[in-house]
């Protein structure tokens, strides 16, 4: 809206706070959506890693040096990378609502003669997206898919040795 408090009268002042509320509420909304999606993600994720890994192990014992036992390995690290690409995009865009939303509220309370708080999320909002607390998830998977193979091997000869 843009307008101060003295240019506006009462109902439009009112009406104004009106609209602004109707748009944080469907900016907020679509932040939850967004948020629900990532965790969706993360979820699927780590799913698709154990099925990965549970299709190596079987097939690693039968042929440890085939083809597809490194195209999994290689399948391995490459799905917690391509996850995480889409959880640093739900996450930009998350924060480009919640900053829409912030400037919806600062409107309200410039009209309504209240201090506003001043923050521009935008400065660092890519290296946001990129490094923040729910990304954790795909580095301890990157680290994981580095490691398994190698512990599955170990574990496939060892107990192929105890059976044998």
């Amino acid at each position: 809206m843009g307008a101060n408090k003295r240019n506006l009268s009462d109902e439009q002042r009112v009406i104004a706070d009106e609209l602004d509320k109707i748009q944080i509420d469907q900016l907020h909304k679509a932040t939850l959506n967004f948020s629900n999606n990532s965790l969706e993600t993360k979820k699927l994720c780590v799913t698709v890693q154990i099925a990965v890994y549970t299709l190596l192990a079987g097939i690693y014992k039968e042929s440890p040096l085939s083809n597809l036992v490194i195209a999994l390995e290689l399948l391995g690290i490459l799905i917690p990378v391509l996850f995480y690409a889409v959880d640093v995009v739900l996450y930009f865009y998350q924060d480009r609502l919640r900053e829409n939303m912030n400037k919806r509220m600062d409107e309200i309370k410039k009209r309504n003669g209240l201090p506003v708080r001043s923050e521009n999320r935008s400065k660092r909002r890519l290296f946001r997206s990129f490094f923040n607390g729910s990304q954790i998830l795909y580095l301890g998977l990157i680290i994981v898919s580095i490691i398994a193979p190698l512990l599955i091997k170990v574990c496939v000869e060892i107990w192929g040795n105890i059976s044998a």
